[in-house]
């Protein structure tokens, strides 16, 4: 027995990376896949075995406490098991593949067996989420309404000879949006996926393309049918002399970075994650910050996008370099993008500083600096308290960038910044954790303990920001690393969210001039002519202050921080950050609410009407600024009339009738659309 269970944990591998971060385990050419954030995945060892011939995740913590998920009910064997896969045959047709001699039979573990951590134990607050791609079906563990949970397919079904499964559940990262469609399909090649949205069109049946479904507002998803591209994730080709990369439109941004590294290459910017698939990454425009660097469907130079209605479409700037303007940010509603050639950079380290500023006129005085001295630039504002986390990075080159003597300073040792957010967590009457158990939470861990004691009671919020600035005052200093490293962010646990893009114009040209008197006064260029910096040329700080003021005098609940970041201009016309003067800068800042671990579902609903009470009170401020949401966190508004103010400001921001024109052509029956879509873009003629 001894020896068959060595044998049997042959099977099944773990690859890890060097952050101790499940990454991938392999059964044959069975995927474990990783939904959460990198950071969430960082704290803890995973295990990935075959035992009673069932597929299940063990994921330890160091307590010994854990769970377990069974996902698959394939026979026991004693060799790597054949993947479950579908072939094409004839005109598109799917086949099973011949069946496999099952083992004697053994006694099996139930289909899904969980054992629950206690709430509001340590462990309760680091469940994680997973993601297991198996052959041509999924299972996801997540959150759910009472904490730590599961939502996958049912492990016994077996895919029909159609190709796709009719009992898939598919839930977003914070179990905001859920869906059940009634075909689900992975294509295991091209030919596949081609074959897939002929037959839709065929049939006039909805398959909306879906990537990892991360998106807060659920974009990919639909009740009808969805197709994945898990299984096209190959890197294609690095060509390093011209400094290109083409992928399958289902590669992860992480395994496009680990493809580039080897060549010594990199993204130019990539989002706080990188589990996106590249698909829907670029498709709904996301982005990094810089003010020099776009979003991310910019670095988009040649892509295949499967059509219903035109078959396979091959577009860059040389070839219908308008069609592919429209197509770098289609929503997925003009297309299944299949496969993309991105340009890329250098591989190279960044030196980041933070720090926290607490008074708003020394904040403007620098701002404009800040944006044009660094290539990444963050704040992160703190409502009910004054302070702002900045954050700039730039390029590190060893023996050529100066260091700062502060950043030769001994960081403040973790105990002593997370003290206040354990004193204050220790004080609540309602909290049942010990103090050892405190000490084992770390930053946003102890971020969600504290705001799930009572989420919506802004004293309680506005004491929980209070500690967490204190975080972050001894938090501030120097660190270095590679670009990949330093450029994401811990986004936190399940969350309510909302991010809006606004113009800011060109930055100004900055100089300085000797003032005579040992120091230096600060202007701008207009043509010839010097001007001195006017302190009210900040809206996107502007914006933000109005809205920590609005916070304040409605006592909104607000949990930090409203996050900050800038790109450069897009020329894809419907990205957030379209503009025709390639000088122009957008600011994208972005609120949240938290739904901790622990609430009851009635509790979640109140957090989820406590968020559309906040983003309600903001429009007024957005319609000022011009501000458009974050294509993956646009929320469709249930009242009428608030829904048609929104249809009517992105019918004068986008050029919607083009978009629904080229959607008409390519997709005639809308059989790649979803709610969000077609109500967004609906012109009145069934589309």
């Amino acid at each position: 027995m001894a020896g068959s269970r060595r044998e049997e944990k042959k099977v099944c591998r773990m690859v890890e990376s060097k952050n101790d971060d499940l990454s991938r385990a392999k059964c044959g050419k069975a995927r474990v896949r990783r939904v959460s954030p990198p950071h969430t995945l960082k704290r803890h060892r995973s295990q990935v075995e075959i035992m009673r011939g069932q597929y299940f995740v063990l994921l330890r913590h160091a307590r010994p406490r854990m769970f377990a998920l069974s996902t698959s009910t394939k026979p026991a064997c004693h060799r790597p098991c054949p993947p479950r896969q579908l072939s094409t045959n004839g005109a598109g047709k799917n086949t099973p593949p011949p069946p496999v001699e099952p083992p004697p039979p053994q006694k099996p573990l139930p289909d899904a067996s969980v054992v629950e951590p206690a709430p509001g134990s340590a462990f309760y607050y680091k469940a994680v989420a997973v993601v297991l791609g198996l052959g041509t079906g999924y299972a996801i563990a997540n959150y759910t309404d009472q904490g730590l949970g599961f939502i996958w397919p049912n492990p016994k079904r077996e895919a029909t000879a159609r190709g796709y499964t009719t009992d898939a559940s598919v839930t977003n990262w914070s179990a905001t949006h859920a869906v059940e469609p009634k075909r689900y399909y992975e294509p295991s090649s091209v030919e596949e996926l081609e074959a897939l949205v002929r037959d839709a069109h065929a049939k006039g049946q909805r398959i909306r393309p879906v990537g990892t479904a991360l998106s807060p507002n659920g974009i990919g998803m639909d009740e009808e049918g969805m197709v994945c591209l898990n299984h096209l994730d190959k890197i294609i080709q690095v060509d390093a002399e011209a400094q290109t990369v083409t992928v399958q439109a289902g590669a992860r941004v992480s395994q496009v970075l680990e493809a580039l590294g080897r060549h010594g290459l990199t993204l130019q910017n990539f989002s706080s994650i990188q589990e996106q698939q590249l698909g829907g990454w670029t498709q709904v425009a996301a982005h990094g910050t810089g003010a020099s660097l776009p979003t991310v469907e910019e670095q988009i130079v040649r892509m295949k996008v499967v059509t219903p209605a035109s078959g396979v479409m091959e577009l860059s700037e040389t070839r219908d370099s308008e069609l592919f303007r429209l197509a770098k940010v289609g929503l997925g509603a003009l297309g299944v993008v299949s496969e993309l050639t991105l340009k890329c950079v250098a591989q190279h380290e960044l030196l980041e500083h933070t720090y926290v500023v607490n008074s708003l006129r020394e904040l403007k005085r620098d701002h404009h600096r800040l944006l044009q001295s660094y290539r990444h630039v963050r704040y992160m504002w703190l409502p009910h308290t004054e302070s702002v986390v900045v954050v700039v990075s730039n390029p590190y080159e060893e023996g050529k960038t100066a260091l700062p003597l502060s950043s030769h300073r001994p960081p403040v040792p973790v105990d002593a910044k997370l003290a206040t957010l354990r004193a204050l967590l220790l004080s609540h009457p309602s909290s049942r954790l010990s103090p050892a158990e405190i000490s084992s939470l770390g930053f946003t861990e102890l971020r969600d303990a504290l705001l799930g004691m009572d989420p919506l009671d802004w004293r309680w919020v506005a004491r929980v920001n209070g500690a967490e600035a204190r975080f972050w005052e001894q938090s501030q200093g120097y660190r270095r690393g590679p670009s990949t490293e330093i450029l994401g962010f811990d986004c936190g646990g399940q969350q309510w969210v909302l991010e809006v893009a606004f113009p800011i114009g060109p930055l100004p040209a900055l100089e300085s001039v000797d003032t005579g008197k040992g120091g230096r006064r600060r202007w701008f260029s207009l043509g010839q002519e010097k001007r001195r910096m006017p302190e009210a040329a900040t809206p996107d700080l502007d914006f933000v202050d109005r809205l920590r003021r609005l916070i304040r005098e409605k006592n909104l609940p607000a949990p930090c921080p409203i996050e900050q970041r800038w790109t450069a201009s897009s020329t894809a016309p419907m990205s957030p950050a379209y503009s025709s003067d390639r000088n122009a800068v957008f600011s994208w800042v972005g609120v949240i609410m938290y739904l901790p671990p622990g609430q009851e579902p009635e509790r979640r609903e109140e957090i989820g009407t406590a968020f559309r009470e906040y983003v309600e009170a903001m429009e007024p401020l957005c319609e000022e600024f011009e501000a458009f949401p974050h294509w993956a966190k646009i929320e469709v508004p249930e009242e009428a009339g608030r829904r048609e103010r929104l249809k009517a400001r992105l019918a004068k921001r986008y050029p919607v009738p083009a978009f629904n024109y080229v959607r008409k052509g390519f997709d005639p029956k809308g059989v790649l659309g979803n709610k969000t879509v077609d109500v967004l873009f609906a012109d009145g003629e069934g589309q």
